[in-house]
């Protein structure tokens, strides 16, 4: 549970030969407080997985991988199942979409990395290699061609309108907000800061 995991696991130490923190002893600690242990048997092995060397730590990127595409297969269009992140609260917005019952025709590109603080909508295309980090919302029909890096710190947000292209190997931070029909040409670098937000009109190239 939750709250005593918490109260706890600072008391783990690496007293032992290995000089390691083990997870485990947990179990002698909850004992000591007079605290009930239970074993429960695991349906799926992967979720017991856990790891020390960096094979295994990519095994479990891997899998975590492919769950997600598992889920959104049939939802949108992931160009390489083996390439690619979508953080879990987006995977889950984008299920949520889907629940409306209206097509999303949402394209990641190869290598593509989706952030938690992203929204994505209908239409949106997300090039190879690009990187989305931050609350970033994105319109309709946006295009992030490949090789793109589009950031906020907290406390930011950046806003792309609809029917909007960002090109390739542009990298856009901060606070900023992009117009409908503008298009953000090749190699370009615009950052807006928490004082002066940068600001780009509709129509705009």
């Amino acid at each position: 549970k939750g709250p005593l995991l918490k109260a706890h696991i600072d008391e783990l130490t690496a007293e032992n030969v290995q000089g390691e923190i083990y997870f485990t002893d947990l179990i002698r600690l909850f004992n000591q407080n007079g605290l009930v242990v239970r074993d429960a048997q695991a349906t799926d092995n992967d979720v017991v997985l856990a790891f020390n060397v960096k094979s295994v730590l990519q095994q479990m990127h891997a899998i975590a991988r492919r769950q997600v595409y598992e889920r959104l297969k049939d939802i949108i269009t992931i160009q390489d199942e083996d390439n690619f992140f979508i953080a879990e609260e987006v995977v889950a917005r984008i299920e949520e979409m889907d629940r409306e019952g209206v097509p999303l025709d949402i394209f990641i590109g190869q290598g593509a990395w989706i952030g938690p603080g992203v929204r994505l909508s209908r239409g949106v295309e997300i090039g190879h290699r690009s990187t989305l980090d931050g609350d970033i919302r994105l319109g309709r029909d946006v295009r992030i061609m490949q090789n793109v890096s589009l950031s906020t710190y907290p406390h930011q947000a950046m806003t792309v309108g609809d029917h909007s292209e960002v090109l390739e190997g542009n990298i856009l931070k901060g606070n900023l907000e992009i117009g409908s029909h503008t298009r953000i040409e090749s190699r370009v670098n615009i950052t807006g800061s928490d004082e002066h937000p940068t600001r780009i009109g509709k129509g705009v190239t």
